[in-house]
């Protein structure tokens, strides 16, 4: 009788111990693969900084706005006509294929409430930066260069 009671004991400790270290286990792994602290990607700190580097536009006192800024409104800093702007920008690159699939999301760095420069790495290491302006209604296109990413 003694014996049978010593099994279930071991046997629900066993269980309860496993169940634990499945927990641990589940809650570590979520924490080391999302740094939820960190809205902004390693990769598009560095893909930012190649652009300002190739366009020289370190000096030039833009602001530069992430792609998750325009559509994520707990991080959005800017008005919604700016973003609605940006938006507009960003698809009438999409629709001329100025931004197609394998290209790296878009930066864009505004300048006041004039113009935006939207910048994209490409997989053969180019980088389109192509210029807005944003001062009327309808956004219109002004410029547009092409270089090979500064290292």
């Amino acid at each position: 009788m003694i014996n049978m009671n010593k099994k279930k004991l071991v046997s629900r400790i066993g269980l309860c111990v496993g169940a634990l270290a499945l927990v641990l286990i589940v809650g570590y792994s979520g924490s080391a693969f999302s740094d939820s602290n960190n809205k902004y990607l390693d990769k598009e700190y560095s893909v930012k900084e190649s652009i300002q580097r190739s366009f020289d536009l370190d000096n030039q006192g833009l602001k530069p706005i992430y792609l998750r800024d325009l559509f994520d409104d707990s991080i959005a800093t800017e008005s919604d006509e700016v973003r609605s702007k940006l938006i507009s920008c960003y698809k009438m690159l999409r629709q001329e294929n100025e931004i197609a699939q394998g290209d790296f999301k878009p930066i864009f760095y505004l300048d006041g409430k004039e113009k935006v420069f939207i910048g994209v790495l490409h997989p053969n290491d180019s980088i389109t930066l192509t210029e807005f302006d944003i001062s009327k209604d309808k956004p219109e296109k002004i410029d547009k260069k092409v270089k090979e990413a500064a290292k």
